[in-house]
């Protein structure tokens, strides 16, 4: 009986790491498509969690913000002029 739970144990730790690398690779992949760490796109997960926020919803604010960012750096886009 001891070697059945033992075994379930270990089974369920393969799983929980699993998951969490999955996790872990896709915050990666998505600190990268915005160009930032994956330190600070965690961070901005864990606030916007806290605040209510959905995760969806920070995505699209990211990506814009990183768009706008990147047409003021090559002197277009509306923020151009906010952002000298």
């Amino acid at each position: 009986m001891a070697s059945i739970g033992l075994a379930a144990a270990a089974a369920g730790t393969v799983l929980l790491t699993r998951a969490a690398l999955q996790q872990i690779d896709a915050l990666a992949k998505q600190a990268q498509l915005l160009g930032t760490s994956t330190e600070a796109l965690a961070a901005f997960q864990l606030v916007s969690a806290k605040t209510g926020v959905e995760q969806k919803t920070l995505e699209k604010s990211l990506i814009n913000v990183t768009r706008v960012v990147a047409e003021a750096a090559e002197g277009t886009g509306l923020a151009v002029d906010t952002l000298k």
